[in-house]
């Protein structure tokens, strides 16, 4: 009973190896984010069984140009060189200081400690932050 198991055992590790040649250009092209990734799967799925093919994929994969070098700007979400200073389609800055990220946090009223913006209740003084009346009337 053991053997049939170490063979089965065997039998899949034989098939998932096999699986994975069989999609090695689909994952070189994704992990060099490729921009034509989903064409080279497309034909990898379809025609890899074809040796040349396969071939041809893994060299358009290998060879072709790629995204590893770029990064998206944060405003416009288009594709720019990862040193740009200057996104080339909305033209605004990338640096870190130009970049203004929101304030998830808020002093308390009591003790000033920082804490988040939804908490109602400082966890340092346990002192409730919007007065009761604030919440009545929607003055908040």
């Amino acid at each position: 009973m053991s053997e049939s198991v170490s063979s089965n055992l065997a039998s899949v590790a034989l098939g998932l190896l096999i699986l994975l040649i069989y999609f090695l250009p689909s994952f070189v092209a994704r992990q060099r984010r490729h921009l034509r990734g989903g064409t080279i799967f497309l034909l990898n799925l379809c025609l890899g069984w074809s040796v040349v093919v396969w071939a041809i994929a893994l060299i358009w994969a290998s060879t072709g140009k790629g995204f590893a070098n770029q990064k998206t700007c944060v405003f416009c979400k288009e594709w720019i060189p990862r040193d740009a200073a200057v996104c080339s389609h909305c033209s605004r800055d990338q640096h870190a200081e130009a970049i203004r990220v929101p304030k998830l946090t808020v002093p308390c009223r009591f003790c000033k400690t920082e804490i988040s913006k939804s908490d109602d209740i400082c966890y340092s003084c346990k002192r409730q932050q919007s007065d009761p009346l604030e919440l009545i009337t929607g003055d908040l």
